[in-house]
């Protein structure tokens, strides 16, 4: 179910607790939007906060223990254990901060929308952040690199803010 920014806000601050939508069955999915008409029954829907986003959190967090880089590089691992793409993707989003989906793919034996889909994974891990075209690393993302490839020149400033 997709809110306004005005309605999350709303529902942050503790004002809004209630939307109605007409669907002819419950199927509230996040970044769904819905067609209906007037005889499709009205569905009351109660809202509440329920916090920021963790992965949120998680990607602005630069202080990276032995465990979570070592956590990282077997997720990293079992990413890459059919097809090698995930460190392959991390390195490229360091150097091309913007880079889209598609141009990602462009280079990998995927279609783009796979593609999107795999890199959603890293975000769920909190080294990546999307942006309004393409994808940037996240303060976690930058810190794994920094930590695993001490050699590495520095990947390239945020050039977007958050």
């Amino acid at each position: 179910m997709i809110l306004t920014q005005r309605i999350t806000d709303g529902v942050a601050a503790g004002d809004v607790t209630v939307a109605y939508r007409r669907w002819k069955r419950p199927r509230v999915k996040p970044g769904s939007t819905f067609r209906g008409d007037d005889t499709d029954p009205l569905w009351r829907v109660t809202l509440s906060w329920a916090g920021s986003d963790p992965r949120q959190t998680l990607a602005e967090d630069a202080a990276l223990s032995p465990s979570d880089i070592s956590d990282i590089d077997t997720l990293l691992d079992r990413l890459d254990a059919r097809t090698p793409w995930a460190r392959t993707t991390l390195s490229r989003i360091a150097r091309q901060p913007g880079i889209t989906a598609a141009k990602l793919a462009a280079t990998l034996p995927t279609d783009k929308d796979s593609h999107k889909r795999r890199i959603r994974i890293l975000k769920e891990h909190g080294l990546t952040r999307s942006l309004p075209t393409g994808y940037e690393l996240s303060v976690r993302g930058h810190a794994y690199l920094s930590a695993t490839n001490p050699g590495r020149p520095p990947s390239s400033a945020r050039r977007y803010a958050p």
